[in-house]
């Protein structure tokens, strides 16, 4: 008997460590934590002036400021450089404006946009710094970008400021994301914290009540931040990601007119799942709040407002496209997260699944 429990215990092992080889996984960043004197000078001094030296045939000032392995979200220092390009093509006779926010000094993550002499944004990213005495450097997340049709896992985490477990489980989500890169998706619902929007509808049907709970792929809810429940999302995440999506969606972009969104995609069921009851959900996330959670760390991937379409068999045919109006003003940080849910009522565990993910930042 024994021997079949350390025979098994190999199996496992070995499927963990292939099924991570199949992801490229993000380095493990080693950042000191951020002065927020010396990033003013560098934004204000440094970056402002080499923003406006750019020209159609030099943006050297600028690009000299990114890391030579440079990867953030897919984009690599090349894909930067003709980025700056684009924007020295379109440049004015008007001088650019610099505005940038210190998002996590300790994680090192900063948010900048750039602005023409109207006021309007023709740039915006976040990024990850080191800063030396003398010098600094963009370095990116180390992400690749999401890649359209692949597995992706999704997390939902209902949490709080006010509660004092709830750190540990997003500490975990966070280190999950940083571990397989966005292939790791994840979302907070704020429990009477005042953060997040509505999602009732969500909390009833999924009957959470209790922060911290994660719910993993729609299907398996976690109650608590034990060690023990903990460590069960790793094999969880494995799963979900050693195995092909059954629907996915590609080419998902979408129109902004103000707070106006046109949604369109392809959605493909390559696993022919049945229809009844078959959800298209999308969410506004803010990637990193102001607020702290009880740990004094920045709430992540904040929900702030969310909605869902339920589909039919014609919404698979061609481009599917669908409409909303946020009632919020949203932050420049903001992304949309959208999926699709098979949602039964009641919440069952066994065909409650989550499909196909998308992102993506509303100002990139």
């Amino acid at each position: 008997m024994r021997y079949k429990v350390l025979l098994l215990l190999l199996v496992v092992t070995l499927l963990g460590i292939t099924a991570c080889d199949r992801f490229t996984k993000p380095e493990k960043l080693d950042v000191d934590t951020l002065d927020a004197v010396r990033v003013a000078n560098i934004f204000n001094e440094d970056i402002t002036t080499a923003i406006n030296t750019i020209s159609q045939s030099d943006v050297g000032a600028i690009i000299n400021s990114y890391s030579l392995d440079y990867l953030n979200d897919g984009m690599s220092k090349t894909d930067m450089e003709a980025k700056f390009e684009a924007l020295a093509e379109n440049k004015t006779k008007g001088l650019f404006t610099v505005d940038y926010e210190i998002l996590d000094a300790e994680k090192a993550r900063v948010q900048w946009v750039i602005k023409d002499e109207l006021d309007d944004i023709v740039f915006f990213d976040i990024d990850i710094m080191a800063i030396t005495e003398d010098n600094f450097l963009f370095l990116g997340n180390k992400m690749g970008a999401l890649s359209e049709g692949s597995s992706v896992a999704f997390i939902e985490v209902l949490t709080a400021k006010w509660c004092p477990n709830c750190p540990e489980l997003e500490e975990k989500v966070d280190e999950l994301q940083e571990h397989y890169g966005n292939n790791v998706q994840f979302v907070e619902y704020h429990y009477d914290d005042g953060l997040s929007g509505d999602f009732t509808d969500i909390q009833n049907w999924y009957n959470i009540f209790s922060a911290p709970t994660g719910v993993v792929q729609g299907t398996t809810i976690l109650v608590g931040s034990e060690t023990s429940t903990l460590n069960q999302y790793d094999g969880l995440i494995l799963e979900t990601l050693d195995n092909e999506p059954d629907i996915s969606i590609t080419n998902f972009e979408f129109v902004r007119s103000v707070n106006h969104f046109h949604f369109h995609m392809n959605l493909t069921n390559q696993g022919s799942i049945p229809m009844d009851n078959l959800n298209f959900r999308y969410m506004f996330v803010e990637d990193t709040s102001s607020e702290l959670n009880n740990a004094g760390k920045p709430c992540r991937n904040v929900m702030l407002e969310q909605a869902k379409y339920e589909l039919s068999e014609e919404d698979f045919t061609g481009v599917f496209s669908v409409e909303y109006t946020t009632s919020i003003d949203l932050p420049l940080d903001t992304k949309v997260i959208a999926f699709v849910q098979t949602m039964p009522e009641p919440h069952s565990a066994e065909t409650a699944k989550i499909y196909g993910v998308a992102s993506s930042f509303i100002n990139k």
